[in-house]
């Protein structure tokens, strides 16, 4: 059977349809590879940006990481696979009989690996101690800001109420701040006071100006994830989206704090209430004690009336006998108008 021109036009058309769309396919496969690898630059790029900031916090903070790092073994474990660490290295370290041991160990195997390895080490932490690693963001940044703090703090005496409640300032330390006029110069005692501390009472220093200063600690917040970063505010969207993050933990705090203020609230009604029940036994307490009271009085002036009855009586018995002997003997008996025996 011959094919028709029709025929023969209809195949030529399908043949060019699926090479172009073959060509295109492979033209939009090589530009999400070339996007894909674009966005790993980019990626790149903006961490070297954050990596000088970052490796400041790691190495400002290497006592206390060598304090309170504990999954030591986990993070020498990923250092091996990132090639950051060797294999006799990692062996001497996990060997190492304590955790501050290995952390020491490990920061010396670190120093010969420059920016990279400080940023890789930050990374690790922020997976293996998340707490950690924000307490001391937190407390870095208090002495970053420790002049705007001083400015803007406002309620010192409450801060430093709740950190001595906490356990986190003495006594003795809490009426260092409180001692001084107006609230500068107590921040200015309080960071005194911080100074002689370490990361846990910074870190909840940081966290209870939620509490006593909200407004500040959102503005305070929202920089310190700018500066962690140090990238453009407006256009990265990373950023923004870390932000939306940490608005929606500030959100959820709020939400708890409104919930125990309710039932706060709730606690100091029932509290009221049986503050009034009280009141009111109270009174009828007192109402039974005045009539309790009165029925004494009652009683002793009954007794009183009886006994004076007695007496009037007894009297009136020993009179009529001495009337009674002297009209016996034939004695006159002078008496008086109540008939009363006169011995006059």
């Amino acid at each position: 059977m011959l094919e028709t021109c029709e025929d023969k036009k209809n195949k030529k058309q399908k043949l060019f349809s699926m090479v172009f769309i073959s060509i295109k396919r492979n033209s939009l496969k090589c530009d999400c590879q070339l996007q894909a690898e674009q966005r790993e630059k980019n990626l790149t790029d903006m961490d070297r940006m954050k990596t000088a900031r970052l490796q400041d916090l790691v190495m400002s903070s290497m006592d206390q990481l060598v304090e309170h790092v504990n999954e030591t073994r986990r993070i020498c474990k990923d250092l091996l696979n990132q090639g950051l660490l060797s294999e006799d290295k990692h062996r001497t370290i996990v060997a190492a009989p304590s955790t501050q041991d290995r952390m020491k160990q490990l920061l010396h195997a670190l120093s010969s690996k420059g920016q990279h390895g400080r940023y890789a080490l930050y990374r690790l932490l922020q997976e293996h101690e998340p707490e950690l690693i924000l307490q001391l963001e937190h407390a870095v940044y208090v002495h970053v800001v420790k002049q705007k703090l001083i400015e803007s703090v406002r309620q010192v005496e409450s801060v430093a109420n709740r950190m001595l409640t906490q356990g986190l300032i003495t006594e003795e330390e809490y009426f260092q701040v409180c001692e001084e006029e107006g609230s500068e110069a107590r921040m200015h005692a309080m960071f005194t006071v911080l100074e002689q501390h370490g990361m846990k009472e910074r870190d909840g220093f940081y966290n209870l100006l939620f509490h006593c200063e909200p407004l500040l600690y959102r503005e305070l917040e929202k920089d310190r994830v700018f500066q962690m970063f140090d990238v453009d505010k407006e256009n990265n969207k990373l950023v923004h989206l870390l932000l939306e993050e940490r608005w929606r933990e500030l959100e959820s705090k709020e939400k708890q704090v409104e919930k125990e203020k309710e039932e706060l609230r709730k606690a100091r009604n029932c509290l009221k209430k049986q503050q009034e029940r009280i009141d009111q036994e109270r009174m009828q307490v007192l109402e039974m004690k005045l009539e309790l009271e009165e029925f004494r009085r009652n009683q002793d002036e009954m007794k009183e009336d009886v006994n004076s009855h007695f007496l009037t009586g007894r009297k009136e018995e020993r009179m009529t006998g001495q009337w009674e002997h002297l009209n016996n003997n034939g004695y006159p008996v002078p008496v008086n108008e109540n008939n009363v025996l006169s011995f006059n």
